[in-house]
């Protein structure tokens, strides 16, 4: 198995975010972000094995950016998994993954 890992594109600052009362995990990608990372993606798609399957954070910005991913790769939407969120700890999701 071949695991790729993908950062979250550039989001919405966190701070100006949270003091319109919203929640981190509702916190965007910005234009700018958008731009950047489908411009990574023609990259990307030229050195990165084949993928079979994104799984994504439910937070907005990673979700917005599986999409930009599977978009560029031709794949399904992105599965998302509760276990890629902050509160929990990464040997749960290399868990699952096993």
């Amino acid at each position: 198995m071949r695991l790729l890992i993908v950062r979250h594109a550039l989001a919405a600052n966190p701070e100006a975010y949270a003091a319109k009362g919203h929640h981190d995990s509702e916190r965007p990608l910005t234009r700018a972000g958008r731009k950047k990372m489908i411009l990574a993606m023609r990259g990307l798609r030229k050195v990165a094995p084949q993928l079979d399957h994104i799984i994504t954070s439910p937070y907005t910005r990673a979700a917005q950016t599986a999409g930009i991913v599977a978009k560029a790769l031709g794949l399904p939407a992105p599965e998302t998994s509760e276990l890629l969120t902050p509160e929990r700890h990464p040997r749960e999701f290399l868990n699952w993954l096993e």
